[in-house]
């Protein structure tokens, strides 16, 4: 089949051919040293080549901002392209060093124990929900929680929001300090260890006994 003309269009070219019309990538043309007369000796391949071209500007544009693989995958099925591009793009991207699970994971994790703390429950759920597998998921917890002092981070969650508890009756209080710790995946020993801390430093005087015991309510 042989190429009768081209017309270039910005970033496509309309190429026609004996057999018909097909737009490709300029850049695919270019690669493949398309003019006219040239004979198209595997149609099938260039198409290929020239989706896998396409896949691969999406995805650049996509990892903008970091993603993990499942994410990517899937964003190039959503636009339409084969599983047999996908994964040669998905492959690509991770030889060249730009798709990496572990990498996201740990990165992740660092970055919500500074911008929005959570413990290990909520931080896997989140990384899984994302495409990361449970164990990539464990070793990059593993890794960045092994010096991070569980207690002390939730103690310093509640003290930076005092002024939403402090006003209110203690009871109420307490169990809106444990809610809150516990759904960001707090374990329930680091929650009864800060909340009963926090319990008697502002609340003694109003539940202290005679004797300033602090009853318990956890």
């Amino acid at each position: 089949m042989k190429v009768l003309s081209l017309e270039w269009r910005g970033e496509e070219v309309r190429v026609v051919s004996e057999d018909g019309v097909l737009e490709i990538l300029a850049e695919t043309a270019l690669a493949k040293g398309l003019r006219e007369g040239t004979e198209l000796e595997d149609l099938e391949g260039l198409l290929h080549e020239d989706q896998v071209r396409r896949a691969k500007k999406i995805a650049f544009r996509y990892l903008a901002r970091a993603r993990t693989t499942k994410q990517v995958r899937e964003r190039l099925l959503e636009e339409g392209f084969g599983e047999d591009v996908v994964g040669e793009v998905v492959g690509r991207l991770e030889e060249l060093g730009l798709l990496d699970d572990r990498e996201f994971a740990r990165a992740w994790v660092e970055e919500r124990l500074r911008l929005r703390p959570r413990w290990r429950r909520a931080l896997k759920e989140e990384l899984l929900r994302k495409g990361i597998s449970e164990e990539v998921a464990e070793e990059a917890l593993d890794e960045e929680l092994s010096e991070v002092d569980e207690a002390r981070l939730a103690e310093g969650l509640l003290r930076r929001a005092e002024g939403r508890y402090r006003n209110l009756e203690p009871d109420k209080a307490l169990r809106r300090m444990r809610d809150f710790l516990l759904r960001r995946g707090f374990s329930w020993e680091a929650v009864k260890e800060v909340t009963r801390k926090l319990r008697k430093e502002w609340f003694s005087d109003e539940v202290g006994r005679d004797k300033g015991e602090v009853p318990e309510v956890l």
